[in-house]
């Protein structure tokens, strides 16, 4: 649901097509591996639990609620999908009074439509109170269970880790916001969201007792046995209660398609945050693989065809020659990476073994599994699953220390966007105060505008007049104008800052620009000058620092022409190459620009002085820049046209073509001679002609994860002085 989650907590822009949706469903792939939702150490033991699943979701965000979700559920289940009645029972909240939280009777009576009492069964929060993570939407949730056996009462069994007895479908109603702190406020709308998984739900209706039964997993069990030469199938020893070898093959398949899916998506494994949890995924597969199967250093990787075949129909992206190629050149690397450290770091864990029985203890230190997880790339799991063989236990508590007291903070925290929350925000749409108008935004030209509403963020509370001289800091208070010409932070580009002038002596200084919900918000406060008030509802004159605005423009312009750079640099010209140069993220102010992208190895000088040197040529080209609205459909079709994956785009979207007219380009949008162009999807604010940008100088170039590079790029003024600098480093190496 993190997909949603603006439309939960009302944030999202009510002017796109996302912020309209009232009902959505859809297939998606999930990965469960780490986090406050966690299977990993479950999946290959037992025959429901995975790392990478297909979740089948539906969505109301303030339309139906829980009569129609609970009545919509029995209907799919029990008519259309033809699960037998008596097999069937649900759940729902018993309340928690430490919360305040009062027992989902609505549920409960709802479900009491279709279902005998003692099939109706109240759960805890642990169960039956879902949370996405430590704050965020939640609330109660009714769960749907089958009983694979039947002819019995199971309602003793619901929710007790009972393999013949497992939840089908989670219907979550989302009526709360868990903030920082711990406390729950009810949201202003309510909210269903529901998910089934694909895997479990095959495996009822082929009638097997484990989803590794279905023909979901057949075909890569096939693959399993030919890659590692294993004399037995998964199907000959898969009632084999105990057997290494066939939670082996569960653990390998499963793996597989996590890995498959998650590197065809553009993820990479790295030594930290979600990539650590893929390496942490490779590097348990592998080790099974090895240990139980007999398999040799590069097996994982060439089960990849195997994944592709399985889901490349619905998934076809899975199928692309170049995504199967990249993948498994990704985990091979990483096979073979783990090979280099298994026998020294074996070595230690043996050593560690030896350690404890001498202090006469079955616990291996925390420390010992540190050095495993830092020096050896063992991740903690792979140390229980060794210790477990041992019959050894591992002290989790010393190692999570020992891993708190190694970390290193680093980076920029991040400024709070959400200005606002979703209670402000509806309170501004229960005064009828429209969404904010922002289209002068690339007039570049002063407007006026009326002021509809004055938050003071000290206080949490919106207030009739802002008076000079206030205590509320010069980002305390936040404007909401009719219209505004001012650009609010988005698509890594920052926000333009400048003044509101309401009159001579009442100038509101423009720090900070957010859209939040569909409203722009200016964050500032009166100049220290000013003496005068501003009343909610002035008419004021919105003048933007546009000289700042012009080198973020021309940052921001020079992006999309190295993006297409890049490409034509790292990917055209070489023939032979597999790796796709997709952007992954940017950052664009009024010094640099900052463009991460994908690409497996560091760019050479030669690569460097390439880049550079065609995207000076292009600005001394002098290239026309041009912007349209398009219908999404039609922008889509454009040959050559980038886009960030997973970003959500509006309908209209906002085209910008470098060197290209748009009227040109939509009159036959497959041409393939777009592709020689800079064409992207993109709302910022841009340069009339790319030779605004004078001049463009590549500050640096390094690794920002594994199959992931940033690249730092100044224009104009910057790389003038970035020149300069350059020679004169370059004459003194020279000199010594």
């Amino acid at each position: 649901m993190n997909q949603f989650k603006a439309l939960f907590l009302g944030t999202a822009d009510p002017n796109t097509e996302f912020g309209q949706l009232k009902r959505a469903a859809n297939s998606q792939l999930c990965i469960r591996a780490g986090g406050k939702h966690n299977d990993l150490d479950d999946v290959g033991r037992d025959t429901y639990h995975h790392t990478f699943f297909e979740m089948l979701g539906s969505w109301s965000f303030g339309d139906y609620f829980k009569k129609d979700a609970i009545g919509w559920a029995w209907e799919l289940l029990t008519v259309v999908y033809g699960m037998p009645k008596d097999r069937l029972y649900a759940t729902y909240f018993e309340g928690d009074p430490a919360n305040g939280l009062e027992p989902d009777l609505e549920a409960k009576q709802l479900w009491a439509q279709f279902l005998p009492e003692d099939h109706i069964i109240p759960g805890n929060a642990k169960d039956n109170f879902w949370e996405m993570g430590d704050t965020g939407p939640c609330g109660p949730c009714s769960e749907v269970h089958f009983d694979r056996v039947g002819g019995r009462n199971a309602a003793d069994l619901v929710n007790k880790d009972d393999p013949l007895v497992i939840e089908i479908w989670n219907l979550v109603f989302i009526q709360f916001e868990r903030q920082e702190g711990g406390k729950l406020v009810q949201l202003p709308k309510k909210h269903v969201d529901t998910g089934m998984g694909l895997e479990r739900l095959v495996s009822i209706l082929q009638d097997v007792k484990s989803n590794y039964d279905t023909d979901v997993w057949s075909g890569i069990f096939e693959g399993i046995q030919k890659v590692t030469g294993y004399p037995q199938s998964y199907f000959e020893i898969k009632d084999q209660a105990g057997n290494d070898a066939m939670v082996a093959y569960r653990v390998v398949a499963d793996h597989i398609r996590c890995l498959t899916t998650a590197l065809g998506d553009g993820a990479v494994p790295d030594s930290v945050g979600r990539g650590f949890v893929l390496r942490r995924i490779i590097r348990r597969a592998v080790r099974y693989g090895v240990q139980f199967l007999d398999a040799k250093t590069g097996f994982f990787s060439e089960l990849v065809d195997n994944v592709a075949e399985s889901l490349g129909d619905f998934f076809p992206h899975l199928k692309d020659p170049k995504v199967i190629q990249r993948t498994k050149a990704i985990l091979l690397d990483e096979e073979q990476s783990f090979a280099k450290t298994w026998e020294t770091g074996l070595k230690h864990f043996n050593k560690a073994v030896e350690e404890a029985k001498a202090a006469k203890t079955t616990v291996i230190s925390g420390s010992n599994a540190f050095v495993l997880h830092d020096r050896y790339g063992f991740p903690v799991d792979l140390t229980l699953l060794l210790a477990e063989k041992a019959n050894m236990q591992v002290d989790l508590e010393g190692f999570n220390a020992e891993m708190k007291a190694n970390q290193v903070g680093g980076g920029r925290t991040a400024a709070a966007k959400t200005y606002l929350d979703v209670h402000q925000i509806e309170h501004l749409k229960s005064l009828d105060i429209p969404s904010t108008t922002d289209a002068a935004k690339y007039t570049w030209a002063d407007s006026t505008a009326d002021v509809l509403a004055i938050y003071d963020k000290s206080h949490d509370s919106f207030v009739d007049v802002l008076m000079p001289s206030n205590k509320f800091g010069e980002e305390g208070v936040a404007l909401i104008l009719d219209q505004t010409n001012f650009y609010s932070e988005s698509g890594g580009q920052i926000y333009d800052v400048g003044r509101i002038v309401a009159a001579v002596d009442s100038v509101f200084e423009v720090k900070k620009v957010y859209n939040i919900g569909g409203y722009v918000v200016h964050i500032g406060n009166l100049s220290k000058d000013s003496t005068a008030p501003i009343p909610a509802s002035a008419s004021v004159q919105l003048q933007v620092d546009y000289e700042r605005r012009k080198a973020i423009a021309s940052n921001h312009t020079s992006t999309h022409e190295l993006n297409w750079v890049l490409r034509r640099v790292l990917e055209d010209d070489k023939a032979d190459s597999f790796i796709e140069v997709n952007q992954k993220g940017s950052l664009v102010t009024e010094d640099i620009l900052r463009f991460d992208f994908s690409y497996n190895a560091k760019l050479t000088n030669e690569e460097l002085e390439k880049t550079e040197k065609l995207l000076n040529e292009k600005i001394s080209e002098d290239l026309e820049v041009f912007r349209q609205e398009l219908s999404l459909t039609l922008a889509s079709k454009i040959a050559g046209l980038r886009s960030m994956f997973g970003e959500k785009y509006p309908d209209p979207v906002s085209v910008i073509s470098i060197g290209a007219p748009i009227d040109q380009i939509i009159a036959d949008p497959e041409n393939e001679k777009w592709r020689q162009y800079s064409v992207e999807f993109c709302g910022g604010t841009h340069l009339s002609k790319l030779g605004e940008a004078q001049k463009a100088v590549i500050l640096s170039e390094e690794a920002l994860m594994k199959g992931v590079r940033r690249i730092v790029v100044a224009t104009r003024a910057e790389a003038g002085k970035a020149a300069v600098l350059g020679a004169v480093l370059e004459k003194d190496s020279t000199s010594w």
